[in-house]
C-alpha cells in the first residue's frame, strides 16, 4: 500500500478492466499515487493477473451484490489511513485534485467530501467534457458540476450497499473546489450497447435504479448542443485518453459520428 506520507488511500474497485487498467495504473503512478485495487473475483478476464504483473496493490473480494457499493465496507479492514478516496476503474483524478487532497484533508471536519466529476469524450478530435444543465445538482452550490461523494473516513461513516449511493450514508459533508476534479471515461471506453446494458443491470437489481439515471450513461439521448461540450483547460489527460481510445470500441463524436 502507499506510504504513510499521505492522510488518505486511493482505492479503485475493478472488474473485467484488463483492456485499460494497465494504462490507468500508469497514469496514477505518474501522479505519484499507488492505488489499492479492490478486485471483484467474479471477473472473467485477466485483470487480476495483469495487476499482479504490474506489482499493484490488490486484494480480491467476492461482494454479495453485483455493484461497487457492495465492496466498499471492506476498506475498514485493509486501510490504515484516516481517509479513503474512491475512484472507479474508468476514472482518474486531476493533478489539481491530488494537490488539494494533499494539502486540505487535515482541515476538513466533516466525514465525507463531494468531488466534481467530468464525463469525457472526444469531440471532433478534442477531449471534452459535458456540462449538461442536469449535471448541476449540488444541494447548495448550483454552479458545481456533477458532485460525487467519493472521499470519506471509513471508520466514521455508516456503509450501505444500496445502488447508486456513494456506498455510505451522507449527512454533513465538505466540498472540494470544482477546479479539483476527476475525469470519468465511461463514454470513451464503452459502446452505447455496453452502457445500455449497465442501465438494465442496475434496473434489474433495484427497480428505478437504472432507467431514471440513463441520461448519465447515455449522452446519445441528448441533443448534442445541450451537452455543452467543453475542451479541458489542461492537456494532462490527452495521452491517457488516446491510449484508452485504442483499447475501447467507443467512437469519437463529430466527424466519425456517434
Amino acid at each position: 500500500m502507499q506510504s504513510g506520507k499521505r492522510e488518505y488511500q486511493v482505492i479503485v474497485p475493478t472488474r473485467e478492466s484488463a483492456r485499460w487498467i494497465g494504462s490507468m495504473l500508469d497514469a496514477y503512478r505518474t501522479l505519484g499515487i499507488e492505488p489499492l485495487f479492490l478486485y471483484d473475483a467474479r471477473s472473467t478476464d485477466n485483470t487480476f493477473a495483469l495487476l499482479r504483473a504490474m506489482k499493484a496493490d490488490c486484494i480480491s473480494l467476492e461482494p454479495e451484490f453485483d455493484r461497487v457499493e457492495s465492496m466498499l465496507s471492506a476498506v475498514r479492514d485493509v486501510v490504515d489511513q484516516e481517509w479513503v478516496v474512491r475512484f472507479d476503474d474508468d476514472e482518474l483524478p486531476s493533478a489539481a485534485l491530488i494537490e488539494w487532497l494533499d494539502t486540505s484533508l487535515r482541515h476538513i471536519k466533516e466525514d465525507a467530501i463531494a468531488l466534481s466529476c467530468r464525463n469525457a469524450q472526444f469531440v471532433e478530435e478534442r477531449l471534452c467534457f459535458a456540462r449538461l444543465e442536469d449535471f448541476y445538482f449540488h444541494p447548495v452550490d448550483l454552479t458545481y458540476l456533477c458532485p460525487a461523494w467519493r472521499a470519506f473516513r471509513p471508520r466514521k461513516v455508516e456503509f450501505t450497499d444500496a445502488v447508486h449511493t456513494p456506498g455510505f450514508r451522507i449527512s454533513q459533508f465538505a466540498t472540494a473546489p470544482s477546479s479539483a476534479f476527476f475525469v470519468h471515461f465511461d463514454w470513451t471506453l464503452r459502446t452505447v450497447e455496453q452502457r445500455l446494458e449497465k442501465v438494465r443491470r442496475y434496473e434489474r437489481q433495484s427497480p428505478g435504479g437504472g432507467w431514471p439515471l440513463a441520461q448519465f450513461y447515455l449522452p446519445e439521448l441528448h441533443v448534442q448542443e445541450d451537452l455543452r461540450w467543453t475542451p479541458f483547460e489542461t492537456a494532462e489527460f490527452d495521452h491517457l485518453a488516446q491510449q484508452l481510445l485504442t483499447r475501447a470500441p467507443a467512437l469519437r463524436l463529430g466527424a466519425e459520428g456517434p
